[in-house]
């Protein structure tokens, strides 16, 4: 059998952003050790046709979960992996996270979900379906141990279910000159957008 697993994110709106070039990082790595990873998208975006990633870009078409196609085409989805054999399907933000664990389940694909952050924007109703669907999904991949936790307690995953894989380093660390700093004194960095989600004010 192919080695495939197919990745599913909600939308990219350009690859700078953390997910996102986490995502790509791991793309290419798998597609250079023979592996073939499709990305499907919910939503279309010029940058997924930009050739960044390392295999085909797939629209779905789902641009609210509450609309009556979506769960046609979250269904149609699954159905379109099954026949293509894959096994597995790595699913990143939260749409995909809500609408399609339990559609890839039943299409037997086994589902993995990303957890990036400490879910501090979920509403009571997201959190509420996404207790319920976590019975469809196989494993969490957490970016450190402060993440793990939290899905742990907000969402109801056993532990056994949460792994944690640290984020990627993106570029070559030698080539990135470092100022001596006095040991005596403190140093913070933040490594991030400059947007209020990253809570920079902190």
């Amino acid at each position: 059998m192919p080695r495939q697993v197919a990745f599913v994110a909600d939308h990219v709106a350009h690859w700078s952003a953390g997910t996102e070039s986490q995502m790509l990082m791991l793309a290419r790595g798998l597609h250079a050790d023979g592996w073939d990873v499709p990305l499907f998208v919910l939503r279309g975006s010029d940058a997924v046709n930009d050739g960044s990633w390392p295999g085909p870009v797939i629209t779905v078409g789902i641009t609210s979960l509450s609309a009556p196609s979506a769960w046609w085409r979250a269904g149609s989805l699954a159905h379109r992996l099954r026949r293509g054999g894959f096994r597995g399907a790595h699913l990143f933000f939260n749409d995909t996270s809500i609408l399609l664990p339990p559609f890839l389940r039943l299409g037997g694909i086994k589902v993995v979900i990303a957890r990036r952050d400490m879910g501090f924007w979920y509403t009571g109703g997201q959190l509420r379906v996404l207790r319920v669907v976590r019975r469809a999904v196989d494993r969490v991949v957490a970016n450190s141990r402060a993440v793990a936790r939290r899905v742990c307690e907000a969402e109801g995953y056993s532990p056994d279910r949460v792994v944690v894989h640290y984020n990627g380093l993106l570029g070559n660390p030698e080539e990135a000159p470092l100022r001596e700093v006095d040991p005596g004194h403190p140093v913070v960095g933040l490594v991030a957008n400059v947007r209020p989600v990253k809570r920079v004010q902190d």
